[in-house]
């Protein structure tokens, strides 16, 4: 697993390439977190919207 710190830095490099891509490229997106992470989908739409 992961830290914490490296979670969020993994997201704050995801954020910029999610807000550009298209429907498509932001359907992979939290597919590539859940599986490098190992959290749910569910966490990762929480954890974008805290940021």
């Amino acid at each position: 697993m992961m830290s914490q710190r490296s979670k969020r830095e993994m997201i704050e490099a995801i954020r910029p390439r999610y807000l550009k891509d298209n429907r498509a490229g932001k359907k992979q997106i939290p597919d590539e977190f859940v599986e490098t992470t190992g959290y749910h989908r569910i966490c990762y739409s929480r954890i974008e919207a805290w940021s």
